[in-house]
């Protein structure tokens, strides 16, 4: 990224957690301690990088279990508006965009900054 995109902010966003009571007798592999290690791991390996982290684990331990809309996903209209608010809040807050302002209908990034955003 950084030779196409040398200006460019990185931003990793950690794994979301799954509901692990949605896999009842389930062999689904996918289990809240196993993200916490990959999202570590991960953590560690941009430590020494200028790279921004997005806790979305954590975040998303918060919202109301009718935000999945599977074990999974948030692909709801709660679970949509509550990680995607997260997200657009905390991006326009790195690019220095005020996010009260951003109307996501019709969402430029270049309308709202008039920096250099990296693409």
């Amino acid at each position: 990224i950084r030779e196409l995109f040398p200006t460019a902010k990185i931003v990793f966003a950690t794994s979301t957690p799954v509901n692990e009571k949605q896999y009842a007798g389930n062999s689904f592999g996918r289990h809240n301690s196993i993200i916490e290690r990959y999202n570590q791991i991960a953590v560690d390996a941009l430590a020494d990088t200028d790279s921004e982290i997005h806790d979305l684990y954590t975040f998303m331990l918060t919202a109301d279990e009718d935000c999945h809309s599977d074990a999974v996903h948030f692909n709801n209209e709660k679970g949509t508006a509550y990680i995607g608010g997260r997200v657009v809040t905390y991006l326009a807050d790195k690019l220095g965009i005020d996010s009260d302002k951003i109307l996501i209908a019709d969402y430029d990034p270049e309308r709202y900054s008039d920096k250099e955003i990296g693409y």
